[in-house]
């Protein structure tokens, strides 16, 4: 039972990571356009835009720990 638990909510967070990466990924590619988004500086998108990627390898590898534990 307990093994069912984890890896669901493995999967959940793997999905969330897939889904966060995409987020950071596309708003890397939009860095050129930060006014529109109200970000004063490109490299302040830029920085939240690699830490979304970097949150997002985190949790995946947490998931993935989750998984196959």
């Amino acid at each position: 039972m307990e093994f069912e638990m984890l890896a669901g909510i493995g999967i959940g967070l793997y999905l969330l990571s897939v889904y966060i990466f995409a987020m950071g990924f596309s708003s890397l590619k939009d860095s050129k356009n930060h006014e529109e988004y109200g970000v004063q500086n490109q490299s302040l998108h830029k920085k939240f835009s690699f830490f979304l990627i970097f949150l997002s390898i985190i949790i995946a590898a947490l998931a993935t720990f989750m998984v196959f534990k």
